[in-house]
């Protein structure tokens, strides 16, 4: 048995059950989901609140456990505190009885576990990613289908259909407003849109963003522009779902476009990428890297 506890924004989510879901058709073992942290370990003042966001989509693959229905000596090695003492030691796993913890570092080569009859994943899984979803992708656009389409959704997949070249543009700002945080500024936003027209000039730019009032302002000279995101519907998925429908993507420094990147299925996409400077195998080598 596998067994992935979720935790943090959509875009984390989707890396902890990838890999999961990975794991478990390499080793053909069945995959089960906790969404425990949502309501104990995610629920405090000092972290941005989080929602469990994968019931928005189909993950056949899976079922819930009830976080209570885990042995004690698994959930014990899972818990926050004895991830941190784990982590000053570089530990990355733990192997207790018939149970392997594993949690991340930088560092740490997810493909090569030691084998074990059960596993319980409680970390974030984003490094290597562009190595171990080789292969797994196509499976996981099944996997990662929306169940329920809006009628704002579908009316937003409607207009982008109806155009001949569409790039998505995420613009990511009010949690990375911070000294450490923006990483993908104005600068980059410009040249990733001048290399999309060198190669499409007519391509229709739609613009999601967690501050969409600042984005009409810094590009109101920009033609062929439509901002996407809606205010009145605050759904995540929305903007998710669009960002994966245009041809091309120009994403921001965040798991959450990245994500409707790496589902988008055209073969021909375009996707224009910030650095990713602490991480390691993330972006597919046919990405366009520009400095931010």
């Amino acid at each position: 048995m596998i067994i992935c506890r979720l935790k943090g924004g959509l875009g984390n989510q989707l890396f902890q059950y990838a890999f999961g879901y990975v794991l478990s058709k390499k080793g053909e073992d069945t995959l089960f989901i906790d969404v425990e942290w949502f309501d104990t370990e995610g629920n405090v003042p000092w972290l941005t609140k989080r929602s469990y966001e994968l019931n928005k989509f189909a993950i056949p693959s899976a079922k819930i456990i009830k976080h209570k229905n885990i042995p004690v000596i698994a959930r014990f090695c899972s818990h926050r505190f004895v991830r941190r003492l784990l982590a000053l030691g570089k530990i990355d796993n733990i192997k207790v009885g018939d149970w392997l913890i594993v949690s991340t570092t930088s560092s740490f080569n997810y493909m090569n576990l030691p084998r074990c009859k059960n596993v319980l994943l409680n970390g974030y899984f984003d490094n290597h990613a562009a190595v171990y979803l080789d292969g797994y992708l196509d499976g996981l656009r099944e996997e990662f289908k929306c169940k329920i389409r809006s009628d704002s959704m579908q009316k937003l997949l409607n207009e982008i259909a109806s155009n001949e070249y569409t790039t998505s543009i995420h613009v990511r700002r009010t949690d990375q407003m911070h000294e450490t945080g923006h990483k993908a500024n104005l600068e980059y936003y410009k040249k990733a849109i001048a290399f999309i027209r060198s190669k499409q000039p007519n391509t229709i730019f739609y613009v999601f963003s967690d501050d969409i009032d600042w984005c009409r302002v810094v590009f109101s000279e920009e033609s062929n522009f439509v901002f996407a995101s809606d205010k009145n519907d605050k759904d995540a998925l929305r903007d998710f779902v669009g960002m994966k429908a245009c041809d091309n993507n120009i994403i921001a420094y965040s798991t959450y476009s990245w994500w409707a990147a790496m589902l988008n299925s055209n073969l021909n996409k375009i996707v224009v990428s910030p650095h990713f400077y602490d991480s390691i195998d993330f972006l597919p080598n046919e990405w366009i890297q520009i400095d931010s």
